[in-house]
């Protein structure tokens, strides 16, 4: 005959197989094979133990997407992952489960056997400020490029000079806030 646990919840360890009140091992497989019956055979499966099923309250944080299940049973791993929104700065991004602080790889983060519920926390993440282009370009000069631009993001821009303004002395400063770059 064959035991099948579902480790995912119970304890397949912790169960006992007895035939006929007598304890029997039963192989990695899960199987027990009679040398010979010589009789009727009473099989019980004793000890059988749920795992306990915990709740993860999820962070909800303003830029964040957080990807995880709603719950975990009892000595499983627990994966989650965190993204941030390219719209949002994570510099100082703090992660924590339960009140201590994690790392991240690659955005993931596993609680190896989980053994309650779990508060994941994220701290330290904040939209970047939206700066303003101002652009001053001289008669038969045009200077492209968007108006705005995000902290931290690129920017590019063109100058292009019309025809028939002469470009040999052209100089393009760049300055942000006060200071030229």
């Amino acid at each position: 005959f064959t035991v099948t646990v579902d480790d995912a919840i119970y304890f397949a360890d912790q169960i006992q197989v007895k035939v006929n009140g007598t304890e029997v091992e039963l192989k990695e497989d899960g199987t027990y094979t009679f040398e010979a019956l010589d009789g009727d055979k009473t099989v019980t499966v004793e000890n059988v133990v749920e795992r306990k099923l915990f709740h993860i309250t999820k962070p909800e944080v303003d830029g964040v997407t957080f990807t995880g299940e709603d719950s975990v049973r009892e000595g499983k791993p627990y994966t989650f992952s965190i993204a941030v929104a390219s719209t949002h700065l994570s510099t100082d991004m703090v992660v924590e489960v339960n009140g201590e602080k994690v790392s991240l790889e690659n955005g993931s983060h596993t609680v190896e056997a989980a053994a309650g519920d779990m508060e994941i926390t994220v701290e330290g993440v904040r939209a970047k400020e939206e700066y303003t282009v101002t652009k001053n370009a001289p008669e038969g000069v045009t200077i492209g490029g968007a108006e705005t631009v995000l902290e931290t993001d690129p920017y590019s821009f063109t100058v292009t000079v019309a025809e028939g303004y002469d470009d040999s002395n052209l100089a393009v400063a760049v300055v942000v806030g006060e200071e030229p770059v």
